[in-house]
């Protein structure tokens, strides 16, 4: 069962919070121009050559709210002081001992009366259920008419007798009827009033909780939400060594298992909407230890890792995931201006770095370009990074990836207007970066410095020390200028190896 929460925070778009993929170009063949090209310096944002240019300034506006976190105070109060309707029923539900309440052999005498004109009406529902010939409006109409004339029937009969045992049972049945019809029908506060009656007759039943919790979740009283989902857990655990399976195999059931799981898992997104984050990690932990298979143990790592991706600042996860839901509908103007605000809010580099990451790719499709690689330099600049150039922490190799990436593409923008110089600079700074684009920013450099072999060939071998990184057509290239430039050097040997390399593809 899958909680249904209705009431999410207003930014709180959920999503998955996974890397938006972006295609920034391919490998182009520069066009080659016998104008003359400036001479003069010209260092562009992004190459860290020379000091890196200050950051934007961040808006001064407010992106994250944290009305919602009142409105969860006040929800739990709310669900402290929840009315008890139908005061006098609810009071005969919680009678437990015979020996304190006297039944008069009159009350008794009407209390089987009731119950049996509630029965009638138990009966026509029932009767009705399988009849075809209404139409469905109208069987809807008198299934809900039989279904309040039972139960108030039934009600009335425990008021006269609260301890006969069949009047009990037969109640908790038309309870549960009725508030699966309104749960279905989304009258959750309604379901809510009648599983509350319902558990008070029926306090060994799991199920009973997960639902009364899947309604106090849908309603947005995530405290309520939680603690039924904890109550069915502890419920679960008691009753799954009393089962036949057990006392067989010496173990509770799969299926046992994976409900205990299940509980504890709801009760970790409950805490996690109420935005209690010690609370809601200890469910977690404890449905991992529950977790009967190893995708289920992943669902709640999941979790944790979302709850502590800026150390329990839960506002800011929801934050996240919402502006890249804004990003793959592409909204980029607002998930622009939604990542620079929602950095302003976190707690931990790491964070903020993932951030920066994301905004700059929104950056590079908003053809910001320069801005984007800028951004991206000063992350990977204060990154610490192994001895191979790569980051330590392994998340971090898509964001040196990205960089590579835009500094590539950003070279080939500058090729299509013939400004080899500022092209040159960009795929040097690609090249930083070892991946995919640095093999391909290698090659291209190799081509636009043919005219100075021994540099034109150092920059090709370099591409193909990575050779397995490119393509066929572009392993085809560099074999080819190979080729090229080393007959130019007077290495023939050398050429006709990379000419029979060639041949072969």
């Amino acid at each position: 069962m899958k909680i249904h929460y209705l009431l999410i925070i207003t930014y709180f778009l959920l999503a998955t919070a996974c890397a938006t993929s972006s295609s920034y170009g391919t490998l182009e063949t520069p066009r080659d121009s016998h104008q003359p090209e400036e001479s003069t310096l010209f260092i562009p944002a992004g190459v860290d050559s020379v000091t890196a240019a200050e950051a934007e300034q961040i808006a001064d506006s407010s992106f994250v709210s944290y009305e919602e976190e009142q409105r969860a105070e006040q929800l739990k109060m709310d669900a402290e002081a929840y009315r008890a309707s139908s005061d006098t029923v609810w009071y005969y539900l919680t009678l437990n001992n015979p020996d304190e309440y006297f039944v008069s052999e009159e009350d008794s005498l009407e209390s089987i009366r009731t119950f049996n004109r509630g029965a009638e009406f138990y009966i026509e529902l029932n009767n009705l259920g399988a009849s075809s010939n209404l139409p469905s409006q109208e069987l809807q109409r008198r299934q809900a008419e039989y279904l309040n004339n039972a139960i108030a029937a039934m009600e009335e009969s425990v008021t006269l007798n609260p301890f006969e045992g069949e009047t009990r049972y037969y109640l908790a049945q038309l309870y549960e009827i009725k508030a699966t019809r309104l749960q279905n029908n989304q009258e959750f506060q309604n379901a809510i009033d009648v599983l509350e009656k319902l558990i008070r007759i029926e306090k060994g039943e799991p199920l009973f909780y997960e639902v009364l919790g899947d309604n106090y979740a849908a309603v947005g009283n995530y405290p309520k939400a939680a603690e039924n989902f904890s109550l069915a857990r502890e419920v679960k655990e008691e009753i799954s060594t009393l089962t036949d399976y057990y006392f067989e195999n010496g173990h509770i059931s799969e299926q046992d298992s994976s409900d205990l799981f299940l509980y504890a898992y709801y009760e970790g997104e409950a805490l996690t909407y109420y935005l209690q984050a010690s609370e809601a990690l200890r469910a977690f932990e404890l449905a991992k230890e529950l977790a009967p298979t190893e995708e289920e143990k992943g669902f709640a790592e999941a979790e944790i890792e979302f709850i502590n991706w800026d150390e329990g600042n839960i506002t800011a996860s929801f934050a996240r995931d919402s502006i890249v839901t804004l990003v793959n509908s592409g909204r980029l103007s607002e998930a622009e201006i939604g990542f620079k605000e929602l950095k302003r809010s976190l707690q931990t580099q790491n964070a903020r770095d993932e951030i920066d990451w994301r905004l700059a790719v929104v950056e590079y499709e908003l053809e910001k370009d320069e801005t984007a690689a800028d951004r991206l330099m000063q992350l990977v600049n204060r990154t610490p990074t192994q001895e191979n150039g790569m980051p330590a922490d392994s998340t971090y190799n898509q964001y040196f990836s990205d960089y590579g990436l835009i500094c590539f593409n950003i070279g080939q923008r500058h090729l299509r207007e013939r400004d080899r110089r500022t092209a040159l600079k960009y795929f040097r700074q690609s090249t930083k970066v070892k991946g995919q684009y640095s093999a391909r920013a290698n090659l291209q450099i190799a081509d636009l410095l043919k005219n100075n072999i021994p540099e034109a060939i150092r920059h090709a071998q370099e591409a193909e020390e990575e050779i397995n990184l490119l393509n066929e057509n572009d392993t085809k290239a560099l074999y080819s200028l190979l080729t090229d430039l080393y007959r130019r050097d007077g290495n023939l040997n050398q050429a006709r190896y990379y000419r029979q390399l060639w041949s072969e593809l």
